[in-house]
């Protein structure tokens, strides 16, 4: 199941429970349908649950007269396409008539009552023509749109109640986005997908807890990768004097500390230092190391 599918989902259930607010949600799902005019009315979706809402909402509020068509056909790549048609142009100018639809644009009559009429008209766009991506993949929400300016309005109208949307195209096709997580969350919750909206938290915070982790592991791997280099340059250093018998270059505790790296090629400078005889702090590790490195360049140089 998607992600898009099961937020449709958890929407038609609450749209059953809000009756209050079911003419709303209906006009959304029309106003965002494929066809809403006096020539065709139509829905198509691949959601049976949205198909069965339309027509229910269409019985319960024109007293089941409407003659609906409720069609459905498989896809090439498997689903399902649900179909459902208002066959009669009366039906249709009936329909038109009751949601004050006199011309392209948004009634806003209709959804600026309440922040409840609004929530139930964004909720039936949603359910007819909207998607979300898998948050675990990216964020990315949107609803397209049957034109330019039912698009525009419904910038407008979303941005008027405080969460930002913006407007695109794509392949001709008018849509409203949302690319914000936080944002996205926001919107499901107005809609109604709180447990949605829960879910999408929940791979968030999985998402910046992992990249918290790769960060840390990638930070040790690199600290891991700089004592490596720094202990196989200091015990080459020590093994050059060695072996050209220049111990005695060396004081006691250079030599101390020579041995010790040598013993230990793995430990760290702060490690080194509390390994020593009378430990020490990893800046004082790092000078007598350096005092060793001096010393075994000096005699690199004198040895051409």
């Amino acid at each position: 199941m998607t992600f898009s599918y099961s937020i449709k989902s958890e929407l038609c259930e609450f749209a059953r429970r809000d009756f209050n607010n079911r003419n709303a949600c209906l006009y959304g799902m029309l106003m965002f349908s494929r066809q809403f005019s006096t020539d065709n009315i139509s829905l198509h979706t691949e959601h049976e649950g949205v198909a069965t809402l339309f027509v229910d909402f269409i019985n319960a509020t024109f007293d089941e007269g409407m003659g609906i068509s409720f069609s459905s056909t498989t896809k090439r790549n498997g689903g399902t396409l649900h179909l459902v048609t208002i066959d009669d142009e009366n039906d249709r100018r009936t329909i038109l008539s009751h949601f004050g639809q006199v011309n392209a644009a948004i009634n806003s009559d209709i959804v600026t009552g309440s922040d409840e009429c609004m929530s139930a008209f964004l909720r039936g766009a949603f359910l007819v023509s909207g998607s979300a991506t898998d948050p675990s993949k990216e964020y990315h929400f949107e609803i397209s749109a049957p034109s330019q300016i039912i698009c525009d309005d419904m910038v407008r109208l979303i941005n008027e109640q405080g969460m930002k949307v913006k407007g695109a195209v794509r392949r001709e096709m008018p849509f409203i986005y949302i690319k914000g997580s936080e944002q996205i969350e926001d919107i499901l919750t107005f809609m109604g997908a709180t447990k949605s909206s829960l879910k999408l938290m929940n791979v968030k915070i999985y998402k910046d807890v992992r990249n918290r982790v790769n960060r840390t592991t990638n930070c040790e791997t690199a600290n891991i990768d700089k004592i490596v280099t720094a202990s196989v340059r200091q015990v080459a250093d020590i093994e050059y004097i060695m072996e050209r018998k220049s111990i005695g270059l060396l004081d006691d505790e250079l030599v101390e500390i020579a041995q010790l790296r040598l013993e230990n090629p793995d430990l760290s400078l702060r490690e080194l230092g509390q390994a020593l005889s009378t430990p020490i702090s990893r800046s004082s590790v790092n000078h007598r190391l350096t005092k060793i490195s001096k010393i075994a360049n000096e005699l690199r140089t004198k040895m051409g």
